[in-house]
């Protein structure tokens, strides 16, 4: 956690870069496991 505190903008702005990078991820991951996946990735959404 960060010990200097952010002004909220900067806090969701963090959050959405952490969310972009999380939804590739789940991306490039979903198209490999797609079929194993299928009923948790659903799950998700």
């Amino acid at each position: 956690m960060f010990m200097i505190p952010l002004k909220k903008s900067e806090m969701q702005g963090a959050k959405f870069f952490r969310n972009k990078m999380f939804l590739s991820y789940v991306a490039v991951t979903g198209k490999l496991e797609q079929h194993r996946r299928l009923g948790f990735s659903s799950g998700i959404s």
